[in-house]
C-alpha cells in the first residue's frame, strides 16, 4: 500500500507526511529581513542621493536621518501584499473575510515598524554618526552594516518575546481552570492487514507495558484564533470519551461515572531527533503541550457551565471544523504508552502512536522497534488526526 491509496482531505498531508517548522530564529530573520532588505534598498538609494547632493556640512546634519525617515512605508506595503496572498491561497472552506487578513497584515507591519524604530534606527544613526565623524568609511557601507546588525538582533528579540508570550498564555489558561500536560509523541500509519492487537502484543513484550484498554472517543475540532508560538501548531477541540475502569475513583477525570469530557488546546512542535551515530532510520517525534479543562458531559462549548471558561473558549473559536469518532486502545506504564486509533469510517490503515513524558531516548528506541519489527508500516507522519481526516 502507498500513500497515494490513502484518501486524505488535506492534499498537503498526503504529499508531505513529514512537515517540520522552521527554527523560530530563521523564521524571524526571513520575515523581518525581507522588510529590512526592501527598506534598505530605499535607504541606500536616498542616502546615496543625499550624499551626492548635500554639502559636506549638510551631510553631517541630515545624512543620519534621511534613510530612517524615507523607508517606513515599505513595512506596511510588504505585509499587506503578503496578507492578500494568504487570503487568495487559503482553501475556501477555511478562508476568512479579506478584512481579517488585512488586520493581521497591519499588525505584522506595525510590529516590524516598531522593531525598525527601536532596534535598527538607533543602530543606523549611531553607525552613520560614528562613521562620518571618526572614519572614512562610505555611508552606503555604514547603512548596510546597520541593517545586518539590526536584523540579527531583532530575530533574537522576536524569539525571546514569543517564548514569553507562550508562557503568559499558559499562565492565563491555568488561571482559568486548565490543567497542563507535556510529553513527546510519534505517529505512524499502519496497514489494516496487520491486526492492531498483534501490534500491541509485540510492543508489550518488548517494553513491558500494561494490559490494553479500549475506549471510544468523540472529538469536535474548531477553527480558532490561537496564534502559533515559535513553530508550535495550536489546535482546539472538545473531547468526550468513555471512562476507563482504572479512572473510576480518580476525581481528576470529573464526576461523570461513564464519560470524560474536556476542552483541550494542544501546541505541537515536530522536529527531527538528531543522532550521534549512523542509523538507517530517521526519527520525527513531536513535543506536545496540552492544556485541558474537565467539563460535565456537554454537546458543545456553548454549554460550558462556568461563564468565565465559556467566555474564554468562545473568544478562541472561529467556527467548527468537523468531528471524529474513533476507538482507542491504550497500553502503558509510568513513562511509555502505546495506543492504536481506529476511525469509525472505513480506512485501509489505522494510527499507531507512542508517547513518553521525559525519556526521549526511550521514545527513539520504541520508534526504531516499530519501524524495524512491524512489517507493514505505511508511513511515519507528523500530521494529527484532524489534519488527516478533516483537513
Amino acid at each position: 500500500m502507498t500513500l497515494e491509496s490513502i484518501v486524505l482531505l488535506d492534499k498537503t498531508a498526503a504529499e508531505q507526511p513529514i512537515q517540520l517548522p522552521e527554527h523560530p530564529y530563521i523564521t524571524s530573520l526571513k520575515n523581518f529581513g525581507v522588510g529590512e532588505i526592501l527598506a534598505g534598498g530605499i535607504d541606500l538609494g536616498t542616502t546615496t542621493l543625499a550624499n551626492s547632493l548635500l554639502s559636506e556640512a549638510a551631510r553631517m546634519v541630515w545624512l543620519p536621518w534621511v534613510g530612517p525617515v524615507t523607508e517606513k512605508g515599505v513595512f506596511y506595503l510588504r505585509t499587506l501584499v503578503k496578507a492578500k496572498k494568504i487570503h487568495d491561497t487559503t482553501p475556501e472552506s477555511k478562508r476568512r473575510p479579506l478584512s481579517y487578513y488585512v488586520r493581521e497584515g497591519l499588525k505584522e507591519g506595525s510590529d516590524d515598524l516598531i522593531k525598525d524604530i527601536t532596534i535598527h534606527d538607533p543602530l543606523y544613526v549611531g553607525f552613520m554618526y560614528a562613521g562620518l565623524h571618526f572614519t572614512d568609511i562610505h555611508p552606503a557601507f555604514l547603512s548596510f552594516s546597520s541593517y545586518i546588525t539590526g536584523v540579527l538582533i531583532a530575530a533574537g528579540v522576536d524569539c525571546a518575546k514569543n517564548e514569553a508570550q507562550f508562557t503568559r498564555k499558559k499562565k492565563q489558561l491555568k488561571a482559568a481552570g486548565f490543567g497542563h500536560e507535556q510529553y513527546f509523541e510519534a505517529r505512524f500509519l499502519i496497514h489494516s492487514d496487520f491486526d492492531a492487537e498483534d501490534a500491541i502484543h509485540h510492543f508489550r513484550q518488548q517494553f513491558h507495558i500494561g494490559d490494553p484498554v479500549t475506549t471510544h472517543y468523540h472529538d469536535q475540532y474548531f477553527q480558532h484564533n490561537i496564534v502559533s508560538y515559535s513553530g508550535r501548531t495550536p489546535k482546539l477541540r472538545l473531547r468526550s470519551r468513555e471512562r476507563r475502569p482504572y479512572e473510576q475513583d480518580d476525581a481528576v477525570y470529573g464526576s461523570d461515572p461513564d464519560f470524560v469530557t474536556s476542552m483541550q488546546i494542544t501546541f505541537t512542535k515536530a522536529r527531527e531527533q538528531k543522532k550521534k551515530e549512523i542509523d538507517q532510520y530517521r526519527f520525527f517525534p513531536a513535543e506536545k503541550e496540552k492544556m485541558w479543562a474537565i467539563l460535565p458531559r456537554i454537546a458543545s462549548p456553548a454549554d460550558i457551565p462556568d461563564k468565565t471558561l465559556r467566555d474564554i473558549v468562545g473568544k478562541l473559536i472561529y467556527k467548527p471544523l468537523g468531528t471524529l469518532d474513533f476507538d482507542r486502545t491504550v497500553a502503558k506504564n509510568e513513562e511509555l504508552s502505546l495506543c492504536t486509533d481506529r476511525m469509525s469510517f472505513e480506512r485501509p490503515f489505522y494510527i499507531l502512536e507512542v508517547k513518553v513524558y521525559k525519556d526521549t531516548r526511550l521514545l527513539q528506541e520504541a520508534m526504531r522497534y516499530i519501524m524495524a519489527e512491524l512489517p507493514v508500516v505505511v508511513q511515519q507522519t507528523t500530521h494529527g488526526k484532524s489534519d488527516l481526516f478533516i483537513g
